[in-house]
């Protein structure tokens, strides 16, 4: 009977260990999950960021456009006036 619960020991004992192995095995894997979620969480945030700059400058580009825009206007409306007089 000793003999028995011994064994029995002894099993539960490696299914422990097993068991620690595979919890540790796991826990490896969520760390590095994790840092990889973290990096590319990062990485969409700089993206982001990244965007927001350029909408910036695509907007600054637009408005400067129709400053552009407005002095061709005024231009072409002084060469008119040039020519009525002319």
């Amino acid at each position: 009977m000793a003999q028995e619960i011994k064994s029995e020991l002894t099993a539960s004992l490696e299914e422990a260990k097993k068991s620690k192995l595979e919890i540790e095995s796991a826990n490896e894997k969520l760390r590095n999950a994790r840092a990889n979620i973290l990096d590319m969480a990062n990485k969409v945030q700089n993206s982001a960021h990244h965007e927001i700059e350029l909408a910036g400058r695509i907007q600054q580009l637009s408005s400067d456009a129709e400053q552009v825009k407005d002095v061709l206007t005024v231009i072409s409306d002084i060469a008119d006036q040039t020519n009525l007089l002319a």
